[in-house]
């Protein structure tokens, strides 16, 4: 966010130009899902100096963090290099199913507002700024192992994942704006774009407000003898993020990304089904979840808990200073 251009206004004051979030002082908060207009995304904030709230216009909020390649040595990207080398990647039309739209189908701005609505509501999930969840994961890849896993997300952009298997090292995953970490080492390329993704799917549906004006319908697919309807966004340069809804429902049950293909690589296409929704503090949470890449099944998720704050502890998205920290003393408890 530091590179980020902002405008700021207060409500009642002119508009007046800042040049970063840091230099103005200004205190990010919860972003408005409400409010979108022109390619511009509005978020709210405090003016540390006036104790104002302002409103900001945020231009470029997805940044590219430039980082080298050369020192990172991770099982991750081993996996990821497997997993397209190996798989085979979908023909989008064709595995995926999708179809036009049928007549007397929803309008796109329909869809999107009978899915907001399902979810609890603009001004429901736009104070949901803040998201901490804990449950057991189970992953193919360790041999149906399970472990715990707990999750910190803070719209727009940023993601604590913490997963412990036993026997196995653990593991901490950190994305803040432009930049992310896996165990305190900076990470970029697919492995970055697949945190990105993370945080995609836990801003579901808001993002669809986000990006509303540059949302693409397309059309139907089907999924076990279910018709959805599949709704296209790109949420950052080479990864594309694609709901498929619930007509009925408005209820997101399968989401998938795309992360484009790199120096000749085919794409690496990753998927997740949603089920078992319940209702926390006014909105819809799929507590169980089972995910895919490239069409095979990798492993599940079933939360516990799941809670809705208003801010993330202070350190919780960034490394630790003592760079021979380890995985067990970076754990933030909520």
């Amino acid at each position: 966010m530091d590179k980020t251009r902002l405008h700021s206004a207060d409500r009642q004051e002119p508009e007046r130009q800042v040049r970063t979030a840091r230099d103005s002082g200004l205190r990010m908060a919860t972003p408005h899902a409400g409010l979108f207009t022109a390619g511009r995304r509005f978020m709210f904030g405090v003016d540390r100096v006036s104790r104002s709230r302002v409103r900001c216009v945020l231009v470029d909020p997805y940044p590219t963090g430039r980082t080298g390649m050369a020192h990172l040595r991770i099982r991750s990207w081993i996996l990821l290099a497997l997993a397209a080398a190996v798989l085979p990647a979908p023909v989008i039309g064709q595995e995926s199913g999708l179809t036009g739209a049928a007549d007397g189908a929803l309008s796109l701005e329909a869809l999107i507002g009978r899915s907001i609505e399902a979810y609890g509501g603009e001004e429901v999930l736009a104070r949901a700024g803040g998201m901490v969840q804990e449950g057991t994961v189970t992953s193919i890849m360790r041999q149906g192992a399970s472990g715990r896993i707990v999750r910190l997300y803070e719209r727009p952009i940023r993601l604590r994942v913490e997963i412990e298997y036993p026997g196995y090292e653990s593991e901490v995953r950190i994305l803040d704006g432009g930049r992310g970490w896996r165990n305190g080492g900076r990470v970029s390329g697919p492995m970055y774009q697949a945190m990105l993704l993370q945080a995609a799917r836990l801003g579901l549906p808001a993002i669809l407000i986000d990006f509303q004006a540059s949302l693409q319908d397309l059309g139907e697919v089907e999924r076990d003898g279910r018709r959805l309807r599949a709704v296209g966004l790109e949420f950052h340069r080479g990864l594309r993020v694609t709901a498929e809804i619930d007509p009925d429902s408005g209820r997101i049950l399968r989401s998938e990304g795309t992360i484009s293909g790199q120096g000749g690589r085919p794409a690496l296409t990753f998927a997740t089904e949603y089920a078992d929704f319940r209702e926390v503090d006014g909105v819809l949470v799929p507590f169980h979840e089972v995910n895919y890449a490239q069409g095979r099944r990798t492993g599940e998720t079933r939360l516990d808990s799941v809670e809705l704050v208003q801010e993330i502890p202070a350190g919780s998205f960034h490394p630790p200073v003592d760079p021979g920290s380890t995985p067990e003393r970076q754990r933030v408890r909520i």
